[in-house]
């Protein structure tokens, strides 16, 4: 009995100190990648949260060089929070368990079809406990339209457009694709591409073609995908069919049903093409066949420049041309690509 009260007290302590965790928030990826214009987009959250603490806020899909968002940056839609929902171009809808969430955007403003942008779920997120996230939760986000034959001829400016995304789980991933684009009149779009590699000091999310390389080595791999331009109102949109990627980083990683999506527009600083669009995955698979273990879908937001033909990295498969070029490692083309009248 007389050493009980320690015993009690130490153990009354430790109840009180038990960690809380607060909660975490994730965002539902299509089955193929892509979010269509119109459908809301399903936040999740790994416990029922506080309604009180639910905000969230849209920016311009603007990213520096260590992947923040620019402080001088000013979020599209300010923050709306659950209470005071809608708010202007977007409604925000709590679910009764408060486990999950709906964000719907105004399909002719922030909901467009082609727009890349960043939904924050901000830090106030909190657990019916008061358990506070203390940090903001941030979402790449782009809607696409439907594909519908085109009406009139698909104008696209054919090269080599460099591909950067960065992946945070399940391991820190740049993925950058040196990639050959063409399209045909109508619509249709093959590509060919090519994992690159920064040179020298170069920073690793580097898109200046200046500083790539085709990796040539065993570890490096080509991939090639089918897709669609669809031409509608005046805009352009890049859709593709969903490929896999096997990456060896120390251990193998397979990047399942990557996508891409996004918007074609014109820049005319360089008279030619660029691509604002963003990769998409239904999953990822680390280790297969050895202690594997699966991860959720996910997608990153990019903006592609067409590379000056001076500049594409020596080596870069060709849609129309050495589809491998000098990769040695993976590079196993379907057998019918390109297909019939992408080339001459």
């Amino acid at each position: 009995m007389h050493n009980a009260r320690p015993a009690f007290l130490f153990a009354l302590a430790f109840a009180a100190c038990a960690y809380d965790p607060p909660p975490e928030a994730s965002i539902d990826i299509p089955p193929d990648g892509a979010f269509l214009v119109g459908d809301p987009l399903t936040l999740r959250f790994s416990e029922p949260i506080d309604p009180a603490t639910l905000a969230i806020r849209v920016w311009p899909s603007t990213r520096d060089l260590e992947g923040e968002i620019p402080a001088d940056e000013s979020p599209l839609l300010d923050t709306c929070r659950q209470a005071d929902a809608p708010c202007g171009d977007a409604d925000l809808i709590l679910a009764e368990d408060g486990t999950s969430a709906e964000v719907v955007l105004a399909r002719s403003t922030l909901g467009a079809p082609g727009l890349p942008l960043i939904l924050e779920v901000t830090r106030d997120l909190a657990d019916l406990g008061g358990a506070a996230r203390g940090i903001p939760e941030y979402f790449d986000v782009q809607f696409s339209p439907r594909r519908e034959p085109n009406t009139a001829p698909v104008e696209f400016d054919d090269g080599v457009y460099i591909i950067v995304a960065e992946i945070d789980d399940p391991l820190p991933a740049v993925i950058t694709l040196v990639t050959d684009i063409k399209v045909i009149p109508d619509g249709s779009l093959a590509l060919a591409a090519a994992e690159g590699d920064e040179i020298g000091d170069a920073p690793k999310n580097t898109r200046d073609p200046a500083e790539l390389e085709v990796d040539s080595t065993e570890n490096g791999f080509a991939l090639f995908a089918w897709g669609f331009v669809q031409q509608k109102d005046g805009a352009r949109y890049i859709d593709t069919d969903p490929i896999e990627v096997y990456l060896s980083l120390g251990v193998v990683l397979v990047i399942h049903d990557i996508r891409i999506t996004g918007t074609i527009v014109h820049d005319d600083e360089l008279d030619s093409d660029r691509i604002d669009g963003t990769v998409s995955f239904s999953g990822i698979t680390l280790n297969p066949g050895d202690g594997e273990a699966d991860y959720p879908a996910g997608n990153k937001s990019f903006t592609a420049d067409r590379a000056p033909d001076a500049l594409v990295p020596a080596g870069t498969p060709r849609v129309c041309g050495n589809l491998c070029g000098a990769v040695s490692g993976q590079c196993e083309p379907p057998f019918d690509f390109p297909g019939v009248g992408m080339c001459p």
